[in-house]
């Protein structure tokens, strides 16, 4: 009995089986590449340093002649690998950022004892050959290039190498002719999320070969170097204090912690994305089963009368929908495993190790049983109802008090009879589901202006630098390592710039506190140099006063109101914290690492012109053109002897970028999920309330009011959505964007999507009257008579 229904749906209904298995594989593909994506992404990190011998700290001291073997006797050390700190360029001037500039391995263990890359095309470079390079993806894709191909490497002479304007010389050295023979990964080189030409890794061939060219015919170079650690994290605090207070150490561990918080934030992006998606597919995917259900619900009750049985109603009645969902379902886990050379997204895609195609079988295998399930769950039940309870009696139908007063106030009959067909199931064969159309515009309005109002955030985010602390537009550089030009005539004449707010004149230090060692800001504004970025607390004023960053913070078990006591160059003295805030991205640190001190609170814990780094913080004032300021300030500087940088987009903000579109299509699923009720019910309360209208067209109602009835029903669905959708979606999507601000962290400033909240009543009216076009032509057309004589 079943194969012969099939037999007879499949010829008199193929297009809605169709439509309907197109419809699943869509939501199918979507829901199950969207998780799929997630967990790849959430697990990136964690497989590439399972395979790439990854540093645990980059020790940095910046110091001619560093006795690295003392390091490598430490113990509790694995692994050394270290890295000069003058860097190559592969074309134009050591300061032309678009060309990059690399820095070398200075020795055999940096990319063979530690921090090996994972080889995503061609092989490793040999480490004796010193005319063979490694690129990272972005390198190629930047440049046009491929494995095989050659590059220039351009090398200082050791003459310009010693002059303190090397970075903005055009190398006058040696100039390699370097082959591409690999494309690699490891976290401590890869590519990063500011954009960027990607990555050259030479061997240290070349370093041995051009030693001179590199370090400066007076041997002063910087030569740095990762370390990997027994141990692990665990054996930072005894390396830490076996290295001494006065070297900076860079966690490398921490750097991937954090890289992995970015990483979980896109991955619960995309499952939230899933899971709204998997909503719209179940209401919509449900309403057509149920369609195609009831078309054959008259053929099936009749059948039964004449001895079919209910579980054989069930089961020729969910045939069709059944099979419509395996080719759906399988065409939708072919298009899931296609999605996934795109996948994952952000962070996580400059950390996945094997990027490309990638079928996820613990996602593919369920998703599709459990997509299969439940088209058959939700036919046998359509069936069920369609035959079996249809037959078990009447209900009462439901009255709605505004339909009745609407009635009863004698509005005009388009009005009235539109406004019950709105808000009232009825019963029996006019049954009509208003309950699912009343939710769906509900969920439609406000998830859209949730959506928007998260996207409003995320641009905010992206534009405005000040959301991460970043409030300055300028950076210069006075010194380093103690030695520098003076600040305050620079500073002085910045001043008198017109767009110039203020200048922070910032010394940076290295303080330890513990087995944690970090860079400490001091807060000693000229002008109107704007407040710090706080999340909690005040700013420092006084000599024992401290604000820390939120990572500093967390790492130290400190809040607001406790004490640290912070060591530096043999002295140790005791901070209050009064605040927890965002800090400017320095040299060694992000914004979320440090801590801000007044200068006297500086001076206790390091001597009259020591520091590692001597900083300008310049902020502008509102409406100042950052790019034709930072020009000309750069210039201005430039008479001094200072160097100047604009202050560049962070890595957080790029990363919003990744996932700013996903709000977007968030929004496009949800009125895809509410277009899809609305029309739902419009259509079937044409088709199953056609009895009632023909009576009122042969009581004189018009072709027009017909029409009428079913605009104003849709026009009532878009009230009541907008009713509860709007406050709904604005207090939802800023509660989402709290959290997010929270997590990532960033100051939170309230979104607004005000374009959203303009347009969103005239196009929900919009779309709801389009979606009202076709069944009001149907019920303009009724055939009254036949329908009359058939009932």
């Amino acid at each position: 009995m079943t194969a012969l229904w099939l037999r007879l749906e499949s010829r008199r209904r193929w297009r809605a089986l169709v439509a309907l298995a197109l419809l699943v594989a869509i939501a199918t593909a979507t829901v199950l590449a969207a998780v799929a994506g997630a967990r790849r992404g959430a697990s990136a990190l964690e497989r590439l340093l399972a395979v790439t011998l990854p540093a645990t700290v980059a020790v940095l001291p910046n110091e001619p002649g560093f006795d690295w073997d003392r390091v490598r006797a430490m113990p509790g050390v694995e692994a050394v690998g270290t890295f000069v700190s003058t860097p190559f360029v592969t074309a134009g001037r050591m300061a032309d950022a678009e060309q990059g500039a690399f820095f070398p391995p200075g020795d055999r263990g940096l990319g063979q004892t530690l921090e090996r890359p994972v080889v995503l095309a061609g092989r490793l470079a040999d480490p004796d050959r010193f005319d063979e390079v490694m690129v990272t993806p972005r390198y190629l894709e930047a440049n046009g290039k491929d494995v095989g191909d050659t590059m220039t490497i351009a090398l200082l002479t050791p003459e310009q190498m010693d002059r303190e304007d090397s970075a903005a010389l055009t190398p006058a050295g040696p100039r390699v002719q370097a082959r591409i023979v690999g494309v690699v990964r490891s976290f401590f080189n890869t590519d990063s999320a500011e954009g960027g030409t990607g990555l050259v890794l030479t061997t240290p061939a070349l370093f041995e070969r051009y030693t001179a060219n590199f370090m400066g015919a007076s041997n002063g170079g910087f030569v740095n170097a990762a370390v990997r650690l027994t141990d692990g994290e665990a054996g930072l605090p005894a390396f830490v204090k076996a290295l001494g207070p006065d070297i900076e150490v860079w966690s490398v561990a921490d750097a991937a912690m954090f890289h992995q918080r970015i990483a979980a934030f896109e991955s619960a992006a995309l499952l939230v994305f899933a899971l709204v998606a998997l909503i719209a597919a179940v209401v919509l995917v449900g309403q057509s089963v149920s369609r195609l259900v009831a078309a054959s619900g008259a053929d099936l009750r009749a059948m039964r009368d004449l001895g079919l049985t209910s579980r054989q109603a069930i089961a020729a009645g969910s045939a069709g929908p059944l099979l419509a969902a395996v080719a759906g379902a399988s065409l939708g886990v072919g298009g899931a495993v296609v999605a996934s050379f795109w996948l994952p997204i952000g962070a996580a895609a400059l950390t996945e190790p094997e990027p490309g195609i990638d079928v996820d079988w613990l996602v593919l295998a369920p998703g599709w049983a459990a997509v299969v399930t439940a088209v058959a769950v939700r036919a046998a039940a359509a069936t069920w109802v369609a035959t079996v309870r249809a037959r078990s009696g009447r209900q009462m139908a439901r009255r709605s008090p505004v339909a009745s007063a609407a009635a009863r106030w004698g509005l005009p009959v388009p009005v009235a009879v539109g406004l019950r067909f709105a808000l009232e199931p009825g019963h029996g064969r006019q049954a009509v589901p208003v309950r699912p159309a009343l939710l769906g515009a509900v969920v439609g309005v406000l998830g859209v202006l949730a959506a928007f109002t998260v996207a409003d955030g995320v641009a905010d985010a992206i534009r405005e630098p000040a959301r991460f602390g970043q409030t300055h537009r300028l950076t210069l550089f006075f010194g380093f390592n103690g030695e520098g030009a003076p600040s305050r005539p620079v500073i002085e004449a910045l001043l008198r710039d017109p767009d110039v707010a203020g200048v922070n004149d910032a010394k940076v230090g290295v303080a330890a506190s513990g087995d944690m060692s970090f860079p400490m800001f001091t807060l000693d504004p000229y002008g109107r140099w704007p407040d710090v970025a706080l999340t909690e607390g005040t700013a420092p004023r006084g000599p024992d006063e401290i604000v820390l960053a939120p990572v500093t913070a967390t790492d130290l078990r400190a809040g607001v109101g406790g004490s640290i006591r912070l060591t530096s160059t043999g002295k140790t003295e005791a901070f209050r914290v009064t605040g927890i805030g965002l800090l400017p991205e320095g040299p060694h640190n992000g914004y979320v690492n440090g801590a801000w001190v007044a200068p006297e609170g500086y001076a206790r814990l390091f001597a009259p012109g020591e520091f590692k780094f001597h900083l300008g913080l310049v902020a502008l004032r509102p409406g100042a053109d950052a790019v034709a300021a930072g020009t000309r300030l750069g210039a201005a500087a430039g008479k001094y002897g200072v160097t100047a940088e604009p202050t560049g987009p962070l890595p957080q903000a790029l990363e919003l970028r990744n996932v700013r579109l996903l709000p977007i299509l968030l929004a496009g699923f949800l009125i895809l999920l509410a277009v899809g009720a609305v029309g739902h019910v419009l259509a079937t309360a044409i088709r199953r309330r056609r009895h009632e209208l023909s009576v009122l067209r042969a009581l004189g109602m018009t072709r027009g009011q017909a029409r009428g009835v079913v605009v104003t029903q849709a026009v009532v669905l878009a009230a009541v959505g907008l009713s509860f959708g709007v406050p709904l979606g604005v207090t939802l999507g800023r509660t989402v964007w709290r959290i997010i601000a929270d997590t990532m962290p960033l100051l939170y400033q309230p979104p607004l999507a005000v374009v959203a909240l303009v347009l969103v009543v005239p196009l929900a009216l919009l779309v709801v009257c389009a979606a009202a076009l076709w069944p009001a032509r149907q019920a303009a057309r009724l055939r009254v008579g036949v329908i009359l004589r058939a009932e």
